[in-house]
C-alpha cells in the first residue's frame, strides 16, 4: 500500500460520509461478513477488505490495513464515535505486529 496519511484519511472519511458510494454500498463496506475469531470483549469479523470489531452486537471499529515491500505498513481505524486514526510506517515489525498497528493501538487503545 502506498499513500499519504492525508489521502488515507480522505479515503476512509469519504466511505463514512457516502461521498464515494451510495449509502447502501458504504454501509456494506463497513459491515461484518464472516466471523474470524473471538477476542473478548470483541468478536472480530472480516469485511470487504476490512477487519470489523463487534462488541455487544454493535460495530465498535472498522480497520483498514495493509503492507508492502520493504516493511511499509499502514492502518486506518474508524471508531464508532467517528474518530479516525491513520498511521503509516516504513519500519517493519514490532512485538509481533506492524509498527503501524502498534502505534495506532497506542494512540487510541481499544476499549
Amino acid at each position: 500500500m502506498r499513500s499519504t496519511a492525508r489521502d488515507m484519511f480522505r479515503w476512509v472519511n469519504s466511505i463514512q460520509d457516502a461521498r464515494l458510494f451510495a449509502r447502501a454500498e458504504s454501509v456494506e463496506l463497513e459491515s461484518p461478513l464472516m466471523h474470524v475469531r473471538s477476542e473478548p470483549p470483541f468478536e472480530i469479523h472480516y469485511g470487504y477488505g476490512t477487519r470489523v470489531y463487534v462488541r455487544n452486537g454493535r460495530v465498535a471499529e472498522i480497520m483498514h490495513s495493509g503492507s508492502g515491500d520493504a516493511g511499509n505498513t499502514g492502518i486506518a481505524r474508524v471508531l464508532a464515535d467517528g474518530t479516525i486514526v491513520v498511521v503509516l510506517s516504513n519500519s517493519g515489525m514490532h512485538r509481533g505486529t506492524t509498527w503501524a498497528s502498534y502505534l495506532a493501538q497506542r494512540l487510541v487503545p481499544r476499549r
